[in-house]
């Protein structure tokens, strides 16, 4: 995977998002896009750890949650796992708690609202078809003073676009072709709309209307998926490498979302 720039010109601390909280000096963030990918999990427990959460939810985890069963009694938490699909939740491991409902749905189970202190999801909110109610959903999950983490894809970025604009039957098997581990069986590719998955004045508006204290979006630039295509990769690697350099945020390829309620 490409790297943008010198990673120790980019890695800082969160300062706008803790500075009047419980400080946070050791979690710092990358617009490195392999720093993002190896330290998703890091960034996640050093959350944990700093500010002391012990309720966690992971959005979308299905057959995958981020953490294990030793994780969990390691980091002293309560975990919930939620997706949309009953199929996928049955096929992940049988000690999780399990919450069957659409991050999108006009209501979240009762039993789940105001209960966690951190709800997370990995490259899941550009699947969601109503940004704004998604979040209005993670709302309702956290608890006041509560945490969202969320890793996303950013639809300017030129991949994104093309999955956007493409048939759904045609971006499938152009990623299969890309990474064939991408299948059903291994790991499901599932239709993307990127509602809400911008880096834009407009996008943090969103988020503090839907009742946010605290909002920062990290930009992360570079990816991946051209490096089969010579040319193009290195004409994809040339604007991302300008658009870190001009701070152009809307073109960047991923997004480390955080909020506080």
């Amino acid at each position: 995977m490409r790297i943008a720039a010198p990673q120790t010109e980019s890695v800082r601390s969160l300062k706008t998002f803790t500075e009047r909280h419980v400080p946070i000096s050791k979690i710092k963030v990358s617009a490195q896009p392999a720093w993002a990918w190896e330290h998703y999990t890091a960034t996640v427990r050093n959350l944990i750890a700093h500010f002391s959460l012990r309720v966690v939810m992971e959005i979308g985890g299905g057959r995958f949650p981020l953490f294990t069963r030793e994780d969990v009694d390691a980091l002293g938490i309560e975990f919930a796992v939620n997706d949309i699909s009953q199929r996928e939740l049955d096929l992940g491991p049988e000690w999780l708690h399990k919450v069957c409902f659409d991050v999108v749905g006009s209501t979240v189970p009762e039993s789940e609202e105001n209960r966690y202190d951190l709800v997370i999801s990995k490259m899941v909110m550009e699947h969601v078809k109503d940004g704004r109610q998604a979040y209005r959903n993670v709302h309702r999950l956290l608890k006041r003073g509560g945490i969202f983490f969320h890793f996303f894809p950013v639809l300017y970025s030129p991949p994104f676009v093309a999955n956007r604009l493409l048939p759904e039957a045609i971006s499938r098997k152009v990623l299969e072709a890309a990474f064939p581990g991408r299948n059903d069986n291994e790991f499901p590719k599932f239709p993307a709309h990127y509602s809400c998955c911008t880096i834009s004045p407009r996008t943090e508006a969103m988020l503090f209307d839907t009742g946010f204290r605290e909002v920062e979006l990290v930009p992360v630039y570079g990816h991946d998926y051209f490096r089969k295509l010579p040319g193009l990769r290195e004409l994809d690697s040339a604007l991302s490498d300008l658009a870190y350099r001009r701070g152009w945020r809307r073109l960047a390829s991923y997004c480390y979302a955080f909020g506080r309620k």
